[in-house]
């Protein structure tokens, strides 16, 4: 059958009595010895009864696992198919142990049946939801999350959450975070949908492994590609994006811009002769979900090197320093070398996370400027990647960290991960060095070597020595850029960042690191007003103002300080300055709504609690918790006004 016909149902039904085989060995093995020791009995020949009762086995193996994967798991689900199929054994193992245990007392061939009866009760009475209260109480999971949904699959159990402080979905897959719809995660997805065709002038048929949300095949489409294909091992992860992700994903028209490919990327390539330009591997956690493993070995990295055409590109997500152990890192890295003569490592420096994009080639890399700005004139490209701060091909290529030569220099030995001999996933290896020896490689290892992968094509010498002055500052402010990223000191970061603007006055990734870092600043600072630190606050506060005099977060700290200590025209003076700061702030209006309050100037503040609460004011918006306390204050500030009716609506 043609591989481009077989529908999602079929490849669901396959991977379901694959796994089942693979994950459930017991259940064709714990019944064999009674029923051999039986049924030799019954034959009095060694070799026919064996051959026979193996064969009877096998047999029931196997129409157990198409039985299960097809009907029982989709039918019945996971929590009632095991329960059935773990009674079943034990009522067939009584029964058994009734009709042929010789010598024994009839009391006491009852035993067995008793004991699946009384199991049997237990069953019947557990529960139905055991499965979801499970998922629902793990302990690993934050508090703050809630579970929305829960799909359960052969290959994975899919569960997706609200957080309410973040105003934020998150999927998990087996327990592991694989994606969400905040910025941080939107980043990861948004690299790994565009920086294929970005780095690839050449690229017009991909392959993405891994669907998760959904947004990197939706970003992969607006470049209007020949061909996009994606390989997901789970349809329940397609099914609850397509339900929940919809401002993120294609939704409707997945199957119009998208071929799915509803099984193991590994057979899959294996299966296959087509070539790509580029394939994406958009891989969950290697070490925190062990299964994933085998897509950074190297048979795989092969797999994906004989499938791509001339000029093909491999890109691979990869942990950073401060998620997995150097040795797994140098592994990985290692490993790709081993198979690829050309690679190329990059990191999101306008949008940071934690993880690198390591890209691999047949032939040398050039990257091509021209290219990069033509794709991103692209209906929805520039819009999409702008939401990661990258607006021109010199954000771009500043994520650029080195090539082959800069990592064999940067990594002296390493262990090949092979399917034959994993590495990864069973190193003891757990010495993490967090941030500071990410600080420590991007210091090290940052190399200019870039310029020797620059494609000049359609440049001007005008346009080229333009284009390199204009890189250099660029190169120059980025620095600045990866320190603060690499520090866990907030008030540091927020230095590097006034440090990097007054290279790059607009740039809107120091801009939105400012922001973040006045953030955290700014919750500290409240957390020490709330346990009455008050000193401790105004501390901070003067520190983000000896920074950055312009924070109007440091100003609603100096306000809320000095409401406490009582100094009302001080705390309203700070609180108007915070808004004149930053106008669109929705906290410095909720503050200054609150400071007039507190005088009495009601009409006012039921003024700023609305500027608050409009859902045009993006910049540092409320919450879901603060949205609350703001309408039960604006509520409060129209009684205290009069008016009763606007009081009970916003109640």
């Amino acid at each position: 059958m043609p591989l481009a016909v077989v529908t999602k149902d079929m490849y669901s039904g396959f991977n379901r009595f694959l796994c089942f085989r693979i994950q459930y060995p017991a259940t064709k093995s714990y019944l064999f010895p009674i029923a051999l020791q039986v049924w030799a009995k019954h034959m009095h020949k060694v070799g026919r009864s064996t051959g026979t009762a193996y064969g009877a086995n096998t047999i029931g193996a196997v129409i157990g696992g198409i039985v299960t994967g097809f009907v029982l798991i989709p039918l019945l689900g996971l929590q009632l198919s095991i329960s059935i199929l773990g009674l079943a054994g034990v009522w067939i193992a009584g029964i058994i142990f009734l009709v042929f245990a010789r010598g024994s007392k009839v009391i006491g061939r009852l035993v067995p049946l008793t004991a699946a009866a009384i199991l049997t009760m237990a069953v019947v009475k557990a529960p139905s939801d055991l499965f979801d209260t499970v998922v629902k109480k793990n302990p690993r999971l934050p508090e703050k999350l809630a579970l929305l949904s829960l799909e359960e699959g052969i290959a994975t159990t899919v569960s997706l959450y609200t957080d309410s402080e973040e105003d934020a979905l998150w999927l998990y897959t087996s327990g592991q975070r694989i994606a969400g719809d905040t910025a941080f995660w939107r980043g990861d997805q948004k690299m790994l949908g565009h920086f294929g065709i970005l780095l690839n002038s050449n690229a017009k048929k991909v392959l993405s492994v891994g669907f998760g949300s959904g947004e990197s095949t939706a970003c992969l489409a607006r470049h209007k590609l020949d061909r996009v294909d994606c390989a997901e091992i789970a349809p329940e992860v397609v099914d609850v994006s397509l339900r929940f992700f919809r401002h993120l994903n294609l939704a409707d028209k997945l199957n119009d811009e998208v071929n799915m490919i509803y099984m193991d990327v590994k057979n899959y390539i294996h299966m296959t002769d087509i070539k790509y330009d580029a394939i994406v591997n958009d891989s969950i956690h290697p070490r925190r979900f062990a299964d994933n493993a085998s897509l950074y070995t190297r048979e795989y990295f092969q797999s994906a090197r004989d499938h791509l055409n001339e000029n093909g590109l491999f890109l691979s997500w990869i942990p950073r320093h401060d998620d997995v152990p150097p040795s797994v890192l140098d592994s990985i890295i290692g490993t790709m070398m081993d198979v690829f003569p050309h690679v190329t490592i990059w990191y999101m420096i306008p949008n940071p996370g934690v993880y690198f994009l390591l890209v691999g080639s047949e032939r040398p890399q050039y990257f091509s400027p021209k290219h990069i700005e033509n794709e991103l004139l692209k209906d929805g490209v520039r819009k999409s990647l702008s939401e990661t701060n990258i607006t021109s091909s010199m954000d771009v290529l500043i994520c650029y960290l080195g090539d082959e030569d800069d990592l064999g220099k940067a990594i002296k030995s390493f262990t090949i991960n092979s399917d034959y001999r994993p590495f990864i996933e069973f190193s003891t290896d757990d010495n993490t060095p967090g941030l500071e020896a990410f600080k420590q490689f991007i210091t090290n290892f940052r190399t200019d070597s870039i310029y020797d992968h620059i494609d000049w094509t359609d440049f001007t010498e005008e346009e080229k020595g333009q284009w390199l002055a204009d890189y250099q500052r660029a190169y120059k402010a980025s620095t600045y850029l990866y320190m603060a990223n690499s520090s866990d000191n907030h008030l540091e970061r927020l230095k590097y960042c006034v440090g990097g603007l007054r290279i790059l006055p607009d740039n809107i990734a120091f801009l939105a690191a400012r922001a973040k870092a006045e953030k955290q600043l700014f919750l500290i600072g409240q957390t020490m007003l709330q346990s009455g630190k008050i000193d401790n606050a105004m501390y901070v506060a003067a520190d983000i103002l000896g920074a950055y005099p312009q924070s109007a977060f440091a100003w609603i700290i100096r306000s809320r300080g000095m409401h406490d200590l009582g100094d009302m025209s001080t705390a309203l003076a700070s609180a108007r300055h915070a808004v004149k700061l930053d106008p669109d702030n929705a906290i410095a209006r909720f503050n200054l709504g609150d400071m007039l309050f507190k005088v009495s100037e009601f009409a006012q503040a039921i003024a700023e609690y609305r500027q608050a609460l409009e859902p045009a004011r993006r910049t540092h918006k409320l919450n879901t918790d603060n949205q609350i306390k703001a309408l039960e204050a604006l509520a409060t500030a129209y009684a205290a006004a009069g008016r009763l009716p606007d009081a009970i609506a916003a109640a």
